[in-house]
């Protein structure tokens, strides 16, 4: 870091130096690089705001390569009950793995079309954690157009089914109750 004052203004900024041995001195140049550092610090902090927002919405993004290599961000590892950091299985058993075995088939069908037709996809899953519970993952996916790669999101949205479910049950309820007193 860089601390001085310039015609009574305060001036920081950072800078990068290297140290040469020269025949019998050195040489020492430095370069700023402050507008790296606040760009980094940007960047830092834009990535801690979209790990915030993935908490809340309980929405994780995952990818797909060319050669079947799948990543997910720490969020939605957590959704499918892993820890942040944990490496998945090639797509194929991943589906297999992660995938509900009714829902197998249904996912890896979007995922030809998508690649096939470069159409995006958007659907309810039902998905394995990894300790066994069965969640509701609505899932989005699209081929991204500069590389033969997939990528999507994932939302767990099982409590939110579960409150519909409830609804209509109450609704149901209702309606047999007024019909009963009518």
């Amino acid at each position: 870091p860089y601390e001085d004052v310039i015609e009574g203004r305060p001036v920081t900024g950072f800078y990068a130096m290297h140290v040469s041995k020269f025949g019998d001195g050195v040489i020492i140049s430095a370069r700023d690089v402050s507008a790296e550092r606040r760009a980094r610090a940007r960047l830092e902090a834009a990535v801690a705001r979209l790990d915030a927002a993935q908490r809340l919405a309980r929405l994780g993004i995952w990818e797909v390569t060319g050669d079947g290599r799948v990543t997910f961000t720490d969020e939605l590892l957590r959704i499918f009950g892993l820890d942040p950091g944990t490496s998945l299985p090639p797509l194929v058993e991943a589906i297999e793995t992660f995938i509900a075995p009714p829902d197998q088939a249904i996912l890896a069908d979007l995922i030809s079309e998508a690649i096939a037709e470069g159409r995006p996809f958007t659907r309810d899953l039902r998905i394995r954690r990894a300790a066994g519970e069965e969640r509701i993952l609505q899932v989005y996916g699209a081929v991204h157009e500069d590389e033969p790669r997939l990528w999507g999101t994932g939302q767990d949205i099982t409590e939110q089914r579960l409150a519909d479910e409830a609804l209509r049950e109450a609704a149901v309820a209702l309606a047999e109750e007024r019909a009963s007193v009518a």
